[in-house]
């Protein structure tokens, strides 16, 4: 769940924000660490996420954000993707090719040191509240699959 089940329930909460509901099972691995987690978000506006999170296989890492006129697809790997790609159900596509510096770490380490030149203690890209509501997300999930650190 903290390796790997972050990035999709990360971007649910980017999308739609906290979940009303949750479900979620698990397979738990020897080590009693979850080896794969599939879960179901449910807002309340409606909307779902369906996400999964899993060692166990070679998953394509893509994502697809539904809407009424469409979809997005992130394609792989979805948390720090090269292209996406706009779907619209009437067949006009469009591709966007986005650069994409470093493994993933390189523009969190420039934001601390954007923060750190101006005496900031804390970024206005990412709030403390909105971390608290992901890792609350987080706790939730794993109370479901019954998932304790302790």
């Amino acid at each position: 769940m903290l390796d790997i089940g972050i990035y999709p329930i990360y971007l649910s909460h980017l999308v739609l924000g906290q979940p009303e509901r949750i479900q979620a099972t698990a397979r738990m691995s020897t080590t009693g660490v979850d080896s794969s987690c599939a879960m179901l978000f449910d807002y309340a506006q409606g909307a779902k996420a369906t996400l999964e999170s899993t060692f166990e296989a070679n998953t394509p890492l893509e994502a697809y954000i539904y809407g009424s006129d469409g979809y997005i697809k992130l394609h792989p790997h979805f948390y720090h993707t090269k292209k996406i790609t706009l779907c619209r159900y009437d067949g006009k596509n469009e591709v966007f090719d986005i650069g994409y510096r470093g493994n993933g770490y390189l523009y969190e380490i420039e934001e601390v040191e954007q923060c750190l030149s101006v005496k900031r203690q804390q970024s206005e890209k990412l709030s403390p509240d909105t971390s608290l509501q992901i890792i609350r997300t987080i706790d939730r999930v794993k109370e479901k699959i019954g998932l304790s650190y302790r």
